[in-house]
């Protein structure tokens, strides 16, 4: 089974990736920006924020949100689909809440 995540550069959803990939998952990982969703699992890499199983078991892929055809390329056949949107912390907030939120 394959699970198809957008927003998946962000703080949050590296955190959702690691879980699921490191679980067994295999993740299909939606980014607007290739360059830096290859940043964000090179970081991972390097900090050993991720395994190198949990790595082979991520695919990124760049990904338009306005473009029905990128997406229906992106998504696997089989699978489910996990939506992470707005993946910064809520502005308006106490810096305690911040510091929670991260």
């Amino acid at each position: 089974m394959h699970l198809f995540a957008t927003g998946a550069d962000g703080a949050i959803s590296l955190r959702l990736l690691k879980a699921l990939a490191s679980s067994g998952e295999r993740v299909v990982a939606g980014v607007l920006d290739g360059e830096r969703g290859a940043a964000a699992l090179s970081f991972a890499r390097k900090y050993e924020l991720l395994t190198p199983e949990a790595l082979s078991n991520i695919k990124l892929v760049e990904i338009d949100p306005s473009d029905v055809e990128s997406l229906a390329a992106a998504l696997p056949r089989r699978g489910r689909v996990l939506v992470v949107d707005g993946d910064q912390p809520p502005t308006g907030r106490s810096a305690a809440a911040d510091k929670v939120w991260l």
